[in-house]
């Protein structure tokens, strides 16, 4: 069992600063969780209305898709004090532009958060030095 500890009142230095996400501890979880180039992984972080790690949850998958998605997405949403979720997966092959299939993806876990009344605040993809982030392309 991996146990975090993160600043409460550590903000993100990126365009969407009006979300109290600590963005730089968050990509560096990310970076740990998603380095195996063999296969694509999902993470996903549950925040706090402070921006405070209240669950993390991970996925495998092969060189082309992740499995378990919706089990990683359910455990991200189970602590009664995450209002918000980060996701972020590997790219293995290619780039870290997102597909037409993490776009719907993406849409689809949005939707299924807000019905948890949880805020989708972003999904980073990576690829090798690369981090894409879905929120800043418009996508959510």
């Amino acid at each position: 069992m991996t146990i975090l500890i993160l600043p409460a009142n550590m903000k993100t230095a990126t365009a969407s600063a009006q979300d109290n996400w600590p963005h730089d501890a968050l990509i560096g979880l990310f970076t740990l969780f998603l380095n195996d180039r063999r296969s694509e992984r999902l993470a996903i972080a549950g925040l706090d209305e402070r921006g405070c790690l209240t669950a993390f949850a991970e996925a495998r998958g092969n060189q082309t898709r992740v499995n378990g998605v919706i089990n990683a997405v359910r455990q991200a949403l189970a602590p009664s004090a995450t209002a918000s979720i980060i996701m972020a997966h590997s790219h293995v092959i290619g780039d870290a532009e997102p597909s037409r299939a993490d776009i719907l993806a993406t849409q689809r876990i949005g939707r299924l958060a807000r019905l948890a009344g949880v805020r989708l605040l972003d999904h980073l993809i990576f690829y090798d030095d690369t981090c894409v982030s879905m929120a800043e392309r418009g996508y959510i």
